[in-house]
């Protein structure tokens, strides 16, 4: 994942919450976002960030909040797509 973000240029944030969220794009003001997130933290922070820039989702494989995973290809894919349409702008 971080090298994809390098090659799409995202910065990564592993964050224990969505409060952090609002912060981290109050300081780096981005012009979209990408969370990965169990369901319901994903939900809603997705609402919240929506307000603010574009934003695009991808659920853990499994909720909870420790001994989780994400599905990798599926990060990157989004991340692709999020670039694609910021270079179409």
């Amino acid at each position: 994942i971080v090298e994809a973000a390098k090659k799409y240029d995202f910065k990564v944030f592993v964050v224990p919450g969505g409060s952090f969220v609002r912060k981290i794009l109050k300081v780096y003001k981005p012009g979209s976002c990408l969370g990965v997130a169990c369901r319901t933290e994903l939900t809603e922070s997705m609402q919240e960030v929506a307000k603010i820039v574009p934003v695009q989702g991808v659920c853990l494989l499994r909720d909870g909040c420790y001994d989780t995973r994400a599905d990798v290809d599926e990060v990157i894919r989004k991340m692709k797509m999020c670039k694609e349409a910021d270079d179409d702008v």
